[in-house]
Formats: structure tokens, C-alpha cells, sequence
């Protein structure tokens, strides 16, 4: 486990959520989103391998999950429809 996921095991004791998502590599979200977002209550990391970039989500709660997702989700909808213009 890397350091972002121990910060949020020792922040709060609680059960650790988290999701992991792949998008096959259609478009090069890694250079426009980056490697990571950290923040108070959630980390995304982001990694790829040959074909899909890989989006691992952790959490301290099912509500900062959720909104971890909707915020990754919103970001990839902005990049998808700005790249077809």
C-alpha cells in the first residue's frame, strides 16, 4: 500500500472504500488529469498499462467515495466532449 492510502487509514479508523475503474486509452486522460488528486477524505491515482488507463479510488467513507467518483466521472465527461470539438 503506498503512503496516500495509509494517510487515509490513519486519519480514521473506519472501513476503507474503494473502486477501480478502467477506460480503454481512446484518449490521454493521464496528461490532462495527472497522476494524482488527494484529497481530505479520498485519493485517485492514476495508472495505465498497454491498452486502458486504470483509476483506483480509496476512501474513508461511502460518501467520499461517491463523491470521488462523480467528480472523475465529471472530468472524464468534460475531456471526452471537448476532444470531439
Amino acid at each position: 500500500m503506498n503512503k496516500s492510502n495509509d494517510k487515509i487509514k490513519e486519519d480514521n479508523n473506519q472501513k476503507n472504500y474503494s473502486a477501480v475503474i478502467k477506460i480503454p486509452k481512446t484518449i490521454d486522460y493521464k496528461k490532462i488529469i495527472g497522476n494524482l488528486h488527494e484529497y481530505k477524505r479520498s485519493v485517485i491515482e492514476i495508472a495505465e498499462d498497454k491498452d486502458n488507463f486504470i483509476f483506483n479510488i480509496n476512501s474513508n467513507d461511502m460518501t467520499a467515495l461517491r463523491a470521488s467518483l462523480n467528480l472523475l466521472f465529471r472530468e472524464l465527461h468534460v475531456i471526452e466532449d471537448v476532444s470531439k470539438i
